[in-house]
């Protein structure tokens, strides 16, 4: 710059002045970009005044060539990495002028699904690590799970029973292969036990039981029938045979159990419709033409009397459906009697018969007899009914046996001896008598 002062006449007079503008050229970093990797360059507006400077505002990367307005930088972090190119003077050092930009490396933060859980609930809250770097989805490797929010790291979901396998995988806009991780959760609840239909078997046995196969837990089948005599062959196995069942109901229960959960239960009935016994009773010889029976009771179904002898007029029962009924109208002799009890479940009837001797009691003391001596051998009837017994009448006699109707008689007194056979029943006592002659001669002296 030049000032000068001029007079009329006088010519002028002149100075030249030189200024100096320090402020440094405005600071121009370059513009914000994103970057799939660990080092790039950036490149500021070189400056036309003063000195140029990059420094590093976020990250962790290494500026190789600070002074440069295009440096290489290298370790660039995951995420925003802001860089700063400061442009200043040595005079104006309080009016450096500055400008920032941006290098995002957008890499995804590792996965982190938290922990995985066993425990006895379909509901549960995940653990997820929300990231920072990228987006975050659960997904389902094997069972079933269903989330109320798929991109929250913490989300609530409610999962399938047993073993269910998760994964939070984490991405952006860099690759990052199999960045996931997986958790497992359990829902050790049991399988809810089921059984099929109540049963009716014609035998003491069933081949196959109906209880489900359990997907969780172990299930074990049990006898829960009053006075049960059941044989459970496989108690772990819901198809299981089993034997030995008693007759009319016999209650199984099918239990699933799980470690540290409630256990699932279901009952059902199995109905063996075979009587276990049947038995008519004991055989039985009377002196009169009725009795009473003594059939075992039927444990199942209903019994009945029946007359099988034969004739045009049969036995008659007081009651046919008691197992102790009265029978009358006895023929002599043997009589079959037929108890028959019937399954109320269509398993069709069971018998048994009992023999009925009716004897009218009778006493026959044999044909009279002369013997040359003091013994002799009787000659009464077998009986069939009641007891016997030898008595003297008249004259002497000893008897070996008196119960014995063919008993040895001794000391019998000289000529006729009158001996009575006599016959004790509860409907009669009859009697019968037979003279022994003892004829030896007396000894002369």
């Amino acid at each position: 710059m030049t000032w000068s002062i001029s007079k009329v006449g006088c010519g002028t007079d002149s100075k030249n002045v030189t200024v100096v503008n320090n402020l440094p050229s405005t600071a121009v970093a370059g513009s914000d970009k994103a970057y799939c990797g660990t080092s790039n360059t950036i490149t500021a507006v070189s400056a036309t005044h003063g000195t140029g400077l990059w420094t590093r505002i976020t990250g962790t990367a290494t500026i190789v060539s600070s002074t440069k307005n295009n440096s290489l930088v290298t370790n660039l972090s995951a995420g925003v990495n802001t860089f700063r190119w400061t442009v200043s003077t040595a005079a104006c050092p309080a009016n450096a002028s500055t400008d920032e930009m941006s290098i995002t490396y957008d890499y995804p933060e590792t996965a982190d699904a938290g922990d995985g859980e066993t425990l006895c609930s379909a509901t549960f809250t995940l653990t997820g690590v929300a990231p920072a770097i990228g987006t975050g989805t659960w997904s389902v490797v094997s069972g079933s799970a269903t989330f109320v929010d798929k991109n929250l790291g913490g989300t609530s979901v409610t999962v399938g029973s047993g073993v269910n396998v998760l994964r939070w995988e984490v991405v952006a806009g860099c690759p990052r292969t199999n960045n996931y991780e997986d958790v497992s959760i359990k829902d050790n609840r049991p399988t809810t036990a089921t059984v099929g239909l109540p049963e009716v078997v014609c035998d003491p046995f069933i081949n196959n039981m109906s209880g489900n196969i359990p997907s969780v837990g172990i299930g074990r089948w049990t006898d829960e029938t009053t006075g049960k005599t059941a044989v459970i062959v496989n108690s772990t196995l819901g198809t299981t045979r089993i034997t030995n069942l008693k007759p009319g109901a016999n209650t199984f229960k099918w239990t699933i159990s799980s470690t540290g959960c409630s256990d699932s239960g279901v009952q059902i009935v199995i109905t063996n419709g075979q009587p276990a016994v049947v038995n008519a009773g004991s055989a039985q010889t009377v002196c009169r033409s009725t009795a009473t029976l003594a059939a075992d009771a039927p444990d199942i179904g209903t019994g009945a009397w029946s007359d099988l002898t034969g004739g045009s007029t049969p036995a008659t029962f007081s009651d046919a459906n008691s197992r102790s009924s009265s029978v009358g109208n006895l023929k002599s002799g043997i009589n079959t009697l037929r108890w028959t009890v019937t399954s109320p479940n269509s398993c069709g009837t069971y018998t048994s018969d009992v023999l009925i001797t009716y004897r009218i009691p009778t006493a026959t003391a044999g044909i009279d007899q002369t013997l040359c001596g003091t013994t002799g051998t009787l000659d009464g009837n077998t009986l069939l009914v009641g007891t016997g017994k030898w008595t003297v009448m008249s004259g002497t006699a000893t008897f070996a046996n008196s119960a014995n109707p063919k008993t040895t008689v001794g000391a019998l007194g000289e000529g006729a001896n009158k001996l009575r056979w006599t016959v004790t029943t509860t409907c009669a006592t009859p009697f019968d008598e037979v003279i022994i002659n003892n004829n030896k001669p007396t000894v002369s002296n």
